[in-house]
């Protein structure tokens, strides 16, 4: 269903071809379409597009920090840089035409006489949620993707249930998304979950405000549910000793596995992705597709290339999963979560065995190494921001207050002793 909109209120949603008309200087500057260049200054779709300009503040008669407006408006839904740049070649002439004419940002009015007709197409939110989530599919990993349609798919039944899948898109409210998170804690869910489910539909319907359909993410502003998950907690260097042993005799290739994973840094999944081809012990490098780069290349340390060459990698085909159910390379077609499970399992029963409680688990041999590597640092005399300068490309971690989060979370970076600085006796 098509309806005529009348502008004389707000910006359009969409806009039509309008060439650009020059004038002279006038309370705003030249209308630009800003493109993200990746680190080779290449344009990327990794970022979002918009076009931007400055007008006049009309309070200081200046151009500040204030004057600055940009606008997506539906640019980022296109998927080749070509199409984006048409779009925003379109939009950057339509804005240039509606500063022309007299449209002010600041009342975000143009003048009645000089008004523009343009066609909206209205959508159900059943369609727009599901475009909405065939777009972000395109950018996830396969397991996000598998867990986000999970839980988007909880949303639509729930939708079709109450009776507003088939509402217009616009008339979906911050109320229905209340409602469904409700349900979902009524039905037993955690707040860890209900948190996972409000984060899965947030990132849907910020799709959904790049695709025009609906004006703001109002998900984004739903009050998180409190909640303490159960950290993975580091083993101490008498538990990682005992494991050693249990498992040299009772499963050796899981303790390559977890060799693997601890010396190298990656996360369970990420050990899952390496093939034989992405281990390079000539020049000790791991390539690997890690959760925050596309690519990422891992020094292979001493203890984990001995570990490597134990393994004879070069007997296998190259597309060959690294760790398999075979006990060596292989093919393994299963998803991602499935692989990370067959290993979970094994390591049930050292848990089992130590009994160990839930806060232990596989991630909690990449936290006894960082917190090891950390205190080495410290006893070496290293102040804690030198040690943590220091852990940055080991850990890889993106920032420097995001390492200092980790390791305080491990509950390892704790103060010097300040006894000496107290002078009062109780």
């Amino acid at each position: 269903m098509s309806r005529k909109v009348y502008l004389s209120k707000k910006v359009p949603k969409k806009v039509p071809k309008i060439l650009i008309v020059n004038s002279d200087k006038m309370d705003y500057s030249e209308v630009k379409l800003f493109i993200p260049k990746d680190s080779r200054g290449r344009a990327t779709l990794d970022r979002p597009w918009y076009i931007w300009f400055n007008y006049r503040n009309p309070k200081t008669g200046k151009f500040d920090s204030s004057s600055k407006f940009n606008f997506k408006l539906g640019i980022n839904r296109y998927k080749t840089v070509a199409q984006r740049k048409a779009c925003g070649k379109n939009l950057v002439g339509a804005f240039t035409r509606l500063l022309k004419e007299g449209y002010n940002p600041y009342e975000n009015t143009i003048p009645i006489n000089n008004a523009l007709t343009f066609e909206v197409t209205e959508v159900t939110f059943f369609e727009a949620i599901t475009q909405a989530l065939k777009d972000k599919k395109t950018t996830w990993a396969e397991s996000t993707s598998a867990s986000v349609d999970f839980r988007i798919n909880k949303f639509i039944d729930f939708a079709t249930t109450h009776k507003f899948i088939h509402n217009p898109a616009r008339d979906i409210k911050r109320a229905h998304i209340v409602e469904f998170l409700k349900y979902i804690k009524r039905k037993g869910e955690t707040a860890t979950s209900v948190n996972n489910y409000r984060a899965a539909i947030s990132g849907v319907f910020s799709q959904m405000v790049e695709n025009s359909h609906i004006e703001h993410n109002f998900v984004k502003d739903i009050r998180k549910e409190k909640s303490n998950p159960v950290k993975n907690h580091p083993f101490t260097t008498a538990q990682i000793s005992d494991i050693r042993n249990y498992l040299e005799v009772n499963d050796p290739y899981l303790l390559d596995y977890l060799r693997v994973l601890a010396y190298s840094f990656l996360r369970n999944r990420e050990v899952l992705r390496l093939r034989v081809k992405d281990v390079d012990l000539t020049n000790r490098l791991l390539t690997d597709k890690t959760k925050t780069k596309a690519i990422e290349k891992v020094f292979i340390i001493d203890q984990l290339y001995e570990i490597l060459v134990k393994m004879n990698l070069e007997k296998y085909d190259p597309n060959s999963f690294v760790f398999t159910p075979n006990g060596h390379p292989a093919y393994w077609e299963a998803s991602e979560k499935s692989k990370t499970d067959h290993f979970g399992h094994r390591f049930k029963a050292v848990k089992r065995h130590f009994n160990l409680g839930r806060e232990y688990g596989i991630y909690s041999f990449r936290h006894s190494f960082a917190v090891n590597i950390y205190e080495h640092f410290i006893a070496s005399g290293l102040s804690q921001s030198e040690a943590i300068s220091k852990m940055l490309p080991i850990t890889r971690h993106d920032s420097v207050e995001g390492l200092k989060n980790y390791l305080r979370e491990k509950r390892r970076m704790l103060p010097k002793d300040f006894s000496h600085t107290i002078s009062i006796d109780l």
